[in-house]
């Protein structure tokens, strides 16, 4: 178990992408047609997204890659870029363009007489709206020279001009059973021994995010075979205890208690929504629910998290937006508590 699972077992064409049907029809089109345009891949980490600008750059490109294709985070777009100083040895200075990786890929022609270049630019959402505007201006000067593969977790953070220019394709977190079922196959192809109700436990805490749960099972199966336990004692920490206590909290009914903790989570620690309701998802079939509420309960959090999402791009407000959803959901527990308590 020397490789890391989730490149060994990283889909190597479109065929192997999980949950995401709709998304591969579409970018499968794109495959067929030659020429691409500039897309926006937004949704959740680890579902595919990724792995998708790969598979659609090594076929459009011909598998000709080198030099014509770039992958690059977001979070190096504005690093300084090094340059020779009067003393001839290396300096570090701003580059005026914080783009400058960028634009020196997209200004070079194509290698082995391929038409046109391809970048991979993920968390975009994370750029501020300035480095998007010069992001946006990249786009349309370099446009006949190279497509853009921009990828994001939440697309309302990006803006207008840059979103127009784009397709978007839409991930969603992998169903619950085909991850269940790619982690049968992976154990199987690793001789991995998987306890009953492992695979599916390593799914659920997951939260639909196959990166996470490939890693899940690579950690789980080094310490020999695949137990429930050994799953959920990977998902206990601190965080997760944290969640797991508020929504005991309330459950029990003692709701001031469960925002309390609500409090220290987005106060103290500093979490965001979005996390906290990952956390959530992470506990729900944990807490001790009969299943038919927590089938409810999970279908609640996904409204909770969809409607997290669409609170804007952070700041106090967005932050307030959060609150009143999280605690909505707070309240939606208490309920869940007293109604499984009269039976």
């Amino acid at each position: 178990m020397d490789s890391v699972w989730t490149e060994k077992y990283r889909p190597k064409s479109l065929e192997g992408v999980i949950g995401q049907p709709q998304a591969v029809e579409r970018l499968a089109s794109f495959m067929n047609g030659g020429g691409l345009p500039h897309l926006l891949l937004s949704g959740p980490p680890g579902t595919g997204k990724t792995t998708c600008a790969l598979i659609l750059a090594d076929s459009i490109l011909g598998g000709m890659t080198d030099g014509n294709f770039l992958e690059i985070d977001a979070s190096d777009l504005t690093k300084a870029r090094p340059a020779d100083d009067s003393d001839g040895k290396s300096a570090v200075k701003k580059d005026s363009s914080p783009l400058w990786r960028i634009r020196e890929f997209a200004t070079n022609s194509s290698i082995d007489g391929v038409r046109f270049r391809i970048a991979f630019i993920d968390g975009v959402d994370s750029l501020s709206k300035d480095v998007q505007e010069a992001l946006r201006r990249t786009m349309e000067v370099y446009s006949g020279n190279c497509a853009f593969i921009l990828g994001c977790n939440h697309p309302s953070m990006i803006i207008d001009p840059v979103r127009s220019r784009c397709t978007s394709v839409r991930f969603n977190p992998v169903p619950r059973a085909d991850l269940s079922a790619r982690i049968s196959e992976i154990a199987a192809a690793e001789g991995a021994v998987l306890e009953e109700g492992a695979a599916d436990g390593i799914a659920m805490a997951s939260g639909g995010d196959i990166r996470r749960a490939v890693l899940m099972l690579q950690a789980a199966a080094s310490k020999g075979t695949v137990t429930l336990d050994s799953v959920y004692s990977m998902t206990d920490t601190p965080a997760a205890e944290t969640a797991r206590a508020m929504m005991e909290a309330a459950l029990s009914g003692d709701v001031m208690k469960a925002r309390d903790i609500l409090d220290s989570m987005m106060v103290d620690t500093g979490m965001t929504g979005r996390e906290v309701i990952s956390e959530v998802q992470r506990q729900a079939l944990s807490v001790g629910l009969p299943d038919v509420d927590a089938v409810r309960l999970m279908d609640r959090i996904g409204d909770t998290d969809h409607r997290i999402a669409q609170c804007g791009s952070g700041g106090a407000m967005g932050a307030s937006l959060e609150r009143v959803q999280l605690e909505s959901l707070l309240s939606y527990l208490a309920m869940a508590g007293r109604r499984a308590r009269r039976r």
